[in-house]
């Protein structure tokens, strides 16, 4: 079980942003690199080569930056010690990097790539009600994913009489690991999980 493009924790742009649900992020736009307006961008897929020569992409700003959403074609795409490097047609400066920054780069979801078996879009899981299987209760809906160190953890939060702690919101994170995360159903938009002993108690400390 895998997952790609557009999710969350890379902060609050998505919660931000005025693109509609529609349109999948697959990266945000950082600061100028060089002189020429080449950007830095922190990609939301592990498929880079899907930063491709000659694609078209749509940028969507948060709605505090007060900036139209703009179409871009990319011009040039390589990794710089680990990290992607991003060239725009028509960005030729810093200051028309600049412009960009803090976007999130688009694509609407008709022109998503095919996702091999088991793979799933960040957005398709971004609120998804988790049931606990051992229950059948609902016990929190995904907000976003996070990467990291193995498959990473998929971000939900819990309310009212979810919640375990003293906090509402109880904000907290399950490993998307097979064993845990046993079934993604996109059709009744459930996260089904089989969730270990001690695993909530260790998101309060």
């Amino acid at each position: 079980m895998a997952i790609t493009e557009s999710g969350q924790d890379s902060g609050a742009a998505l919660s931000l942003s005025q693109r509609g649900n529609e349109w999948v992020t697959m990266a945000i736009l950082g600061k100028p690199r060089g002189i020429h307006g080449e950007q830095f961008a922190l990609p939301y897929t592990n498929h880079w080569e899907r930063f491709r020569e000659g694609r078209a992409f749509r940028v969507w700003f948060p709605k505090e930056m007060r900036r139209p959403a703009r179409n871009v074609l990319l011009e040039q795409a390589w990794s710089h010690n680990g990290k992607l490097i991003l060239k725009f047609a028509d960005v030729d400066s810093i200051e028309d990097a600049e412009e960009l920054r803090g976007g999130e780069l688009c694509v609407h979801e008709r022109e998503r790539d095919p996702l091999p078996e088991g793979e799933f879009y960040y957005d398709d899981l971004k609120g998804l009600a988790v049931v606990d299987l051992e229950t059948g209760d609902t016990v929190a809906v995904v907000t976003g994913f996070t990467e990291g160190v193995g498959p990473g953890v998929v971000d939900v939060v819990s309310r009212g009489s979810q919640c375990v702690g003293n906090a509402d919101p109880e904000h907290w994170q399950i490993p998307f690991a097979k064993e845990i995360c046993v079934d993604v159903d996109l059709v009744r938009r459930e996260l089904r999980v089989r969730l270990p002993a001690g695993l909530r108690n260790l998101n309060q400390q």
